[in-house]
């Protein structure tokens, strides 16, 4: 009898331990990152040391075509997290950007983002999501040619959370390789439930990429690596925005980007 229930009670502890196992390889793996969720977490704002933790700990290396490294980059990935992605184990020795002492001293931020001078400090912007669209397509396509299509970009809103009072001081911390020159500073239209600007216009043969209106000319200057200030004046009351590169030369119906914006208001 007691051989009998010693070997139920063993049957038992097996079966357990089985179901036990059989759980916990039912439960879901973690997924790898890929090139379009590294792209995502750069476009959505992310900072490089976000990105590189991200990375280390997945640990995955990547095998980057020429295509994917141009995607990174244009999406403004750092010398920094193309290595960390390419050889996470030698990556994750390598230290990130860091801002010279002079740069520190002066309290300029190390993070690459677009910025504006408030109460003497430097207060990021958050980015907000710009949708292209074509305008006057049917126009241009009666006319062949004679009236050209526009691609416009359309902010949901009419107004900026980010209000400011001219002039503006802005700071640029741009990705490696990639100067202030290359963001485009505009000012928007007010619409009815959005703000509006013109991207580019387009024929049937080529599109003329660059914003065409209401371009707002800023002189930067670099005042340390890979950051650079600016000062918008007699600038009126109104909505604007700061385009990183590609986002209108790159412009295409139906795509959406990312775009700096705040409000002038006096």
């Amino acid at each position: 009898m007691k051989q009998s229930s010693l070997q139920v009670l063993t049957l038992t502890a097996i079966l357990l331990a089985a179901n036990c196992l059989g759980q916990e390889s039912k439960q879901p793996q973690a997924r790898s990152l890929e090139v379009a969720d590294v792209v995502t977490l750069l476009q959505s704002g992310m900072g490089e040391d976000v990105v590189i933790s991200k990375l280390q700990k997945d640990g995955k290396a990547f095998d980057l075509s020429a295509e994917d490294l141009m995607t990174l980059k244009k999406a403004g990935a750092t010398n920094a997290v193309l290595k960390m992605m390419l050889s996470p184990s030698i990556g994750s020795a390598i230290p990130t950007t860091q801002q010279p002492a002079a740069a520190a001293a002066s309290g300029l931020p190390d993070e690459q983002g677009v910025y504006a001078k408030i109460k003497g400090e430097w207060k990021q912007i958050d980015p907000e999501i710009v949708n292209m669209r074509t305008a006057n397509m049917l126009g241009a396509a009666f006319s062949y040619g004679i009236s050209k299509a526009k691609i416009k970009g359309d902010i949901d809103g009419t107004r900026s959370k980010v209000q400011l009072a001219g002039p503006v001081e802005i700071l640029v911390r741009c990705a490696d390789g990639v100067s202030a020159s290359e963001y485009n500073v505009v000012k928007m239209e007010e619409k009815a439930g959005r703000r509006e600007f013109e991207a580019a216009k387009m024929g049937f043969a080529s599109a003329q990429g660059g914003v065409r209106k209401g371009v707002v000319a800023v002189k930067f200057e670099k005042v340390g690596k890979a950051t650079y200030t600016g000062v918008l004046s007699n600038v009126s009351r109104g909505e604007y925005g700061i385009l990183p590169p590609g986002a209108a030369t790159s412009a295409t119906t139906g795509s959406a980007g990312k775009i700096y914006t705040f409000s002038i208001i006096e």
